[in-house]
């Protein structure tokens, strides 16, 4: 993600998936893991319809955390991450 619209859609996608669907509690949702993570978006059109992160864990290890896809888009099978990291482009598809 590069901009704040970008931040704010993507922990919008999470609070309503985490929070309002599934019940956690927002301060279990958004932790300090939050601060140092890459941040995922995926829009349909305009629309922001899914999100993830990425954490690192040691060295070189990463987790990918927190994807949640809007219950309307799920079992459509057409989102795609995309995740650029030292110069290789990584592709994460459903």
């Amino acid at each position: 993600m590069e901009t704040k619209e970008e931040h704010d859609d993507a922990f919008a996608v999470r609070k309503k998936v985490f929070v309002e669907e599934q019940g956690v509690p927002l301060h279990l949702e958004c932790d300090a893991e939050d601060a140092t993570a890459t941040h995922f978006i995926m829009y349909e059109g305009n629309k922001p319809v899914g999100a993830a992160r990425l954490r690192s864990i040691e060295n070189e290890v990463a987790k990918i955390e927190r994807v949640c896809i809007l219950q309307d888009q799920r079992g459509k099978k057409t989102w795609c991450f995309n995740y650029e990291g030292n110069g290789e482009t990584r592709h994460f598809h459903e």
